[in-house]
């Protein structure tokens, strides 16, 4: 799925944006799945984002951040946006989306 900012835009009503603090609490992948279906019965156009604190400072990505980022993409989050790592980690592109 490609999107971009006018997509977005232009979706605002039924974007769904995820702040989640990993650190305050796990990432339920099984409770997002769920909530990704019930908001597409309703907006099945709707543009899921997962805004995630996650990983080590100044290293790069680890076994369980692509996991976890695998797993929420899997659930139906359209793009993962992960931070706190005060340096920029990798970026990959699974085919249908985007991992940040």
């Amino acid at each position: 799925m490609m999107v971009n900012c006018r997509t977005i835009l232009r979706a605002l009503p039924a974007l769904l944006l995820l702040l989640l603090a990993a650190r305050c609490a796990p990432v339920d992948v099984p409770a997002m799945k769920n909530a990704i279906a019930e908001l597409r019965a309703s907006k099945p156009d709707a543009c899921v984002v997962y805004f995630v604190h996650w990983g080590g400072n100044y290293t790069w990505k680890n076994e369980e951040q692509t996991a976890t980022a695998q797993a929420l993409r899997g659930a139906g989050v359209d793009l993962v946006i992960g931070h706190g790592a005060h340096m920029m980690q990798e970026v990959v592109h699974d085919g249908c989306g985007w991992i940040f």
